[in-house]
């Protein structure tokens, strides 16, 4: 609490003259005020910096949406209880004019209910009552968190507060084994056979009442076998009357059709594998499957030696990092090639095979119309089932990358290209949709209607969103294309759960494949956040270290992270950019300790005079001069910087606005891995193979393996970089810089080659055409020497990163 009178960040504690007994009696002034040192519930939770007042802010905010949930279940507490418990006593009740209704019986009092139900409410008020105290210290930043916690609470839970009391009954009606001779398992008086029934379209206004009688009740209620015969100018039904056949028949081919459609689809034709279940297995579970099998000894050896043949060359030519010409995309290797020929391969014959037409059907009077119904009813949840896998290759926080071998870049690709097989399943729906429709006159009465609407809406944002992705899109317009893709990515959700709902909920939970790609999303946006606020808020120190094309030196002090190479991180400089304080761009990673070399490699810089002395200026251990321990001073003289450290080429974009700063706002995003580097942590001896801006990715392996070369080829204009790094370098005994000219790459494979190892890495960071060129010579290497396994990982470097996604492989 504050008072208009004192500093803001008082406590109550300090409040001069507060009569706490009659706080109406003092005539204090409450107004809110703006400080980020304000304590909370006691002086253990007063904020110190910046980074902790927002830490508090957001864990009012997770208090506020935790209030929010509970509201939530203690307003369905008992539904809730009973659904899970199945004691709802239904039973159908005949009165005399034989008309049926249901009754539920009440609800006994039970000691273990009443004692969750009053444990809920103290929890319930303990939370409310520390809302209380965060609003009660007036502080500006405490209640907004708690109303923004509020809101979104609301926004994600608010819609369980409805009684579900309904949704329970009819739940126990339709399946409970408790109700009396519950609904038939033949198809029953609702129209749609029971296994088919979803309750959960209720939320959508569809209410299914259930059957009134079952089956055999029906059959009790025919005293007399009815021989009149319905046709088609009957008006009135108020007899038991017989079906025509040919009536019946169209009919039941309608309910067989639509049962059976549905179940091929969770199980084609076989009824041993379902096809959402496959695909998922081939688009989650193959990497995982196949980065476990690689660790196996006598898989791993066979693995290695098919690599060069099938994994890593490029489908066309050396094309791979380096777009093909006209930019009109790049060519995925034979590994990737292969992961989408299988995945094509499952939707084109899941979508094909399967189909059994049964005539006369009261829906679709020909084949052809039948066969149109089934096939835009499966692109249609088979684009459902491929909406999550497009999201989660997307992802930064993508959970195969912490599961798997497989790099960033990889999946980067694996994106685009499940996501042009998704796009062929929406346009082939929409297209039968339409024609269908046109031929049975029924366009005009479905277009008005809000899942056509939405549907055309889904279908034209996917569409853009596939098209308009094009590689010279991305180069040229890279912050255009991201806002482009994230709002209309959002929008082909939103349009997709119209159709899920008010179409496909008569053939099953197609919805469930919305909130799994709402929650791929949530993670992983989730994860980018936690990631922000677990490096804090960070002030950056900028360096220009010359070179013409302007070489930045960035050092973002207080950040400890391990050296694991392969890792990169993403920038954000909000005040850099105040119209798109979002914008951030990846950079490798290298934490700013491995600039100095004396603390890993045991050797003195040589203007440490001190340091030469006590280790004594021969190389011999023998004769050198042994003096004691180093003096407080001098640890403290060697006490190394923690943090991170980028060097950046200024070019576009971003970049282009890097300037000498000493205090700059900076969000720090990461550690995210490029490519997994354990393999090549294994081998024998690694060839580090660098280009210009690369060697940042590189500095990591030279600190973390004990036979490497490195070879580093830099443009006149960069000699900076060698100056700057020049510490570092001076402890690799076996390396190659040349400035001003290009590494001979195809010798230096070979002479490694020939060097007998039985295991040899190649890490390649560099432009585009080198890293295509090593790769193409790597595999030749490593086809010419069957005895020895190469192993290789690449990074590709931009003169301008805000222009191009990062991509590893």
């Amino acid at each position: 609490m504050a008072m208009s009178a004192m500093p803001s960040g008082t406590g109550m504690s300090h409040m001069p003259d507060m009569d706490h007994g009659d706080m109406g009696s003092t005539g204090m002034t409450m107004v809110f005020f703006t400080a980020t040192d304000t304590p909370l519930y006691s002086m253990a939770w007063a904020p110190k910096t910046t980074g902790q007042y927002v830490g508090i802010c957001i864990f009012l905010i997770v208090l506020s949406v935790i209030f929010r949930a509970l509201i939530a279940l203690r307003c369905n507490a008992l539904s809730l209880w009973a659904l899970w418990r199945r004691r709802q006593e239904t039973a159908i009740m005949l009165r005399e004019n034989d008309e049926g209704y249901l009754k539920q019986a009440d609800r006994p009092w039970r000691i273990n209910e009443a004692a969750a139900i009053a444990f809920l409410d103290m929890v319930l008020v303990g939370v409310s009552y520390l809302l209380m105290l965060a609003v009660m210290t007036m502080n500006v930043g405490y209640f907004m968190s708690i109303l923004g916690g509020t809101f979104l609470g609301s926004f994600v839970l608010g819609f369980a507060d409805y009684d579900m009391a309904a949704r329970s009954l009819v739940w126990a009606v339709c399946f409970s084994a408790t109700a009396v001779n519950a609904i038939s398992t033949e198809y029953g008086l609702t129209g749609f056979p029971a296994n088919s029934y979803d309750p959960d379209r209720r939320n959508t206004g569809f209410d299914a009442a259930p059957a009134k009688w079952t089956y055999a009740e029906v059959l009790a209620h025919v005293k007399t076998p009815p021989t009149v015969q319905l046709d088609a100018t009957d008006t009135a039904l108020n007899a038991t009357s017989l079906v025509p056949p040919d009536s019946y028949e169209a009919q039941y081919n309608v309910l067989y059709s639509t049962q059976r459609e549905g179940t091929v689809t969770n199980s084609l034709v076989s009824k041993l594998t379902e096809p959402s279940i496959a695909i998922l297995i081939v688009g989650f579970g193959l990497p995982v499957v196949i980065t476990w099998l690689s660790y196996f000894p006598i898989i791993s050896h066979a693995a290695g030696r098919l690599r060069p043949y099938i994994v890593s060359p490029s489908t066309i030519g050396t094309y791979h990092v380096h777009s093909l010409p006209y930019h009109i995309g790049k060519a995925p290797t034979i590994g990737h090639a292969l992961f989408v020929v299988v995945v094509l391969i499952l939707n084109v014959a899941f979508t094909a095979a399967g189909y059994e037409s049964r005539q006369p059907n009261a829906w679709n009077p020909t084949v052809h119309l039948e066969i149109m119904s089934y096939v835009l009813g499966r692109t249609g949840i088979f684009a459902y089932q491929l909406l999550p896998l497009v999201v989660l290759f997307a992802g930064r926080n993508n959970i195969l990358l912490r599961m798997t071998n497989w790099s960033h870049s990889t999946f980067t690709i694996l994106h685009r290209w499940v996501a042009r097989i998704f796009t062929i399943q929406v346009l082939l729906h929409s297209v039968v949709s339409l024609v269908k429709y046109l031929e049975t006159g029924m366009y005009h009465m479905e277009k008005s209607k809000p899942y056509w609407i939405w549907g055309i809406v889904a279908t034209l944002c996917v569409v853009v969103l596939c098209f308009g992705s094009g590689l010279y899109v991305r180069n040229s317009y890279y912050e255009s294309f991201l806002l482009e893709h994230i709002v209309l990515s959002v929008v082909t959700v939103v349009g997709c759960w119209y159709p899920a709902y008010d179409l496909y909920g008569l053939l099953g939970r197609v919805g469930y494949w919305i909130y799994a790609t709402a929650a791929v999303w949530a993670f992983d946006h989730a994860g980018r956040l936690l990631r922000i606020w677990l490096a804090g808020l960070r002030r950056s120190i900028m360096t220009n270290i010359g070179g013409d094309d302007g070489y930045i030196r960035i050092n973002v002090p207080g950040i400890r992270w391990n050296h694991k190479p392969g890792m990169h991180a993403y920038l954000c400089f909000p005040t850099l950019t105040p119209w798109r304080p979002w914008e951030n761009h990846p950079f490798s990673v290298m934490p700013t300790v491995m600039l100095r070399p004396l603390l890993y490699s045991g050797k003195a810089p040589a203007n440490d005079a001190n340091h030469s002395e006590r280790s004594g200026s021969s190389g011999d251990i023998e004769r050198s001069k042994v003096v004691g321990p180093p003096t407080i001073k001098e640890m403290q003289a060697d006490r190394p910087e923690v943090g991170l450290t980028f060097f950046i080429r200024k070019s576009v974009g971003l970049t282009k606005k890097l300037q000498a700063h000493n205090d700059l706002l900076t969000f720090v995003e990461g550690p995210y891995p490029n490519n997994s580097s354990d393999r090549i942590l294994r081998c024998d001896r690694i060839l580090l193979l660098g280009g210009g801006i690369g060697i940042t990715a590189l500095v990591p392996f030279i600190a973390s393996h004990w036979n490497v070369k490195l070879c580093w080829s830099v443009k006149d204009s960069a000699r900076c970089l060698v100056d700057e790094l020049q510490d570092v370098l001076s402890h690799v005994d076996d390396k190659e810089i040349c400035v001003g000219r290009r590494l001979d790459i195809a010798a230096l494979l070979a002479t490694e080659a020939e060097a007998g190892c039985e295991k040899l890495g190649v890490v390649v960071a560099g432009p585009a055409a080198m890293c295509d060129d090593a790769r193409a010579m790597v595999s030749q290497v490593a086809k010419r020497n069957p005895g020895t396994e190469v192993s290789w990982r690449w990074r590709l470097t931009r003169g301008d990163i805000s222009s191009a996604v990062p991509v590893q492989s």
